[in-house]
């Protein structure tokens, strides 16, 4: 199942990138031209970029630019929707064929999560989505587990409502911002990120490997 899962993630990016498609999508000025020319079927074609986008963790942009093409009432009921609707194929997906590969595959820490979904439903998809978001790596934790769909819908509409308000409201500017920033930015942010990751994995050896850092 995870072949099957990870070769049609990949067939897709690589039609995307194949067609053109990928860069359209994840251009905010191309998706808010498809948008504004769609007219009343402007929502229906959001919901179906979010959806095209969310396997591959590019569901952002069109939902950070949402609020320049309608009301922000409208755009955050419109970036809410989306986001339940877009991660429930991936949790049904998994519920029904891949669930019983992944029982004996979890890796610790992830079961950890596992065994606090179990405990308290709910509440534990909640905080996922308050740190994660509309990551599709939430739908298919939750479908691994013994949670139901009910328990499922009702802690990713709550925990969503916060970080979607966040993203609406923000995201236009974040956009812009995004574009006029200096180069000099992205090195920074770069170099950070690349500091962290390295932290993390010195200290990942030095749990597993106690003596590693003595040698």
């Amino acid at each position: 199942m995870k072949r099957v899962l990870i070769g049609f993630l990949i067939a897709g990016i690589v039609y995307l990138w194949w067609t053109g498609l990928l860069a359209e999508l994840s251009d905010a000025d191309r998706i808010r031209s498809w948008l504004d020319q769609a007219g009343p079927f402007g929502p229906l074609l959001f919901f179906l970029v979010v959806f095209a986008l969310l396997p591959i963790f590019l569901a952002g942009p069109p939902i950070w630019l949402s609020s320049s093409v309608w009301p922000l009432p409208l755009a955050l009921f419109y970036s809410l929707v989306a986001g339940i609707l877009a991660g429930i194929p991936f949790f049904l997906l998994v519920r029904r064929w891949g669930r019983n590969w992944a029982q004996g595959r979890i890796p610790e820490r992830v079961r950890r999560w596992e065994e606090r979904l179990e405990a308290h439903p709910i509440s534990t998809v909640m905080i996922l989505r308050l740190l994660l978001w509309i990551n599709p790596a939430v739908d298919l934790l939750v479908g691994i587990s013994k949670v139901s769909l009910r328990d499922y819908l009702i802690g990713t509409v709550v925990g969503l409502i916060p970080p979607t308000i966040f993203q609406v409201v923000v995201g236009a500017k974040g956009i812009e911002w995004a574009q006029r920033a200096p180069g000099w930015v992205w090195f920074v942010l770069g170099a950070l990120v690349a500091v962290v990751l390295l932290i993390r994995a010195i200290r990942r050896r030095s749990d597993t490997d106690p003596g590693a850092l003595e040698t």
